[in-house]
């Protein structure tokens, strides 16, 4: 840890409580007011990044949910996707002032006129009341007051020691809690333990590559001088449902090319599962799947996605088997 000479160090004393109570409205919450989100990036730059990143930042305005909820006009999630704090008893209660900002610091991060995180803050000084509530910042339960249907699938599948949805879906960083952006900061900075926390994008990566989600075999061949016949075994290797989600359209498309020795494709299959429709993969069980394709056909390339009805999707496999 850095350290101050004595002189710089009184300098800073005095200056402190004028800065620092510039920042009461960050915890000045009401039913009409609450700070906006780059507010609390003023300090914590880092997670404020990450979180404009994330699915959290457009819960509110994204595509997929105003889709799904005809702009807003179905009313069942609305609590969740901006709301006011999770520390409520009951579901999340949707906020009056700045829906726009989706899931924001003080939904997951504010009670009782305090923010809360995991970690003692090693500050020189607060520039707003903090306390320490390490016990859900490290579990499950702190998604599941929203994702209440993941929450219990992964309850269901995972050992209780187990890994948490912080695991697979907020990275290990080490770093200080806030970041300088000015002179006043940088002293504070500079006197800040680096610890091991979670970075804030929430990582779903849809429109790219999921590994490890899912798990494929062929079986039981059998050919006639017409068609080809075997089995795709599709095994979910998440702690949850595949896919998995609350509210909103989402499946699982599952594509099978039909390869020749060699030239073009012989023939494309797809088949969907929607979770809508209870067809989602259970976490271990293998689902069994018939595919025909023509005699000539000496290879399969197995792709399945997963995403919603609207925008990008996620490649969670991708292989192509020999046929014998």
């Amino acid at each position: 840890m850095k350290r101050l000479a004595p002189p710089a160090l009184f300098a800073l004393a005095a200056a402190l409580p004028a800065a620092c109570s510039s920042f009461d409205f960050l915890t000045d919450v009401g039913d009409a007011r609450q700070p906006a989100a780059e507010d609390c990036g003023e300090c914590h730059v880092a997670i404020y990044d990450e979180f404009r990143a994330s699915s959290h930042a457009d819960a509110w305005v994204g595509p997929g949910f105003l889709d799904a909820t005809a702009d807003h006009a179905i009313k069942d999630c609305l609590g969740c996707h901006a709301p006011e704090s999770i520390y409520t008893d009951g579901p999340p209660v949707l906020r009056a002032t700045r829906r726009e900002e989706g899931v924001t610091c003080l939904s997951c991060h504010f009670d009782g006129g305090a923010m809360v995180g995991p970690e003692d803050s090693s500050a020189l000084a607060e520039p707003h009341p903090v306390l320490v509530g390490r016990a859900i910042y490290r579990s499950s339960l702190l998604c599941g007051k929203c994702h209440e249907g993941t929450y219990r699938e992964w309850q269901e599948a995972t050992d209780p020691d187990g890994e948490t949805c912080q695991d697979c879906h907020m990275e290990r960083v080490t770093r200080t809690s806030t970041q300088a952006t000015s002179a006043i900061s940088t002293v504070l900075v500079a006197f800040e333990d680096e610890f091991e926390g979670r970075r804030h994008t929430f990582h779903v990566p849809l429109g790219g590559t999921i590994d490890d989600a899912v798990s494929a075999v062929i079986d039981d061949v059998r050919r006639d001088e017409e068609t080809t016949r075997c089995d795709l075994i599709l095994t979910n290797d998440l702690p949850h449902l595949m896919p998995t989600g609350d509210f909103g359209f989402r499946w699982l498309k599952i594509t099978t090319a039909a390869l020749p020795p060699s030239g073009s494709t012989l023939s494309v299959h797809e088949e969907s599962l929607f979770n809508e429709l209870g067809q989602s993969l259970v976490p271990g069980v293998a689902r069994r799947l018939a595919i025909t394709v023509p005699s000539r056909a000496r290879a399969l390339r197995v792709t399945v996605t997963t995403g919603k009805r609207s925008g990008p999707r996620a490649i969670i496999f991708e292989k192509t088997f020999a046929l014998p």
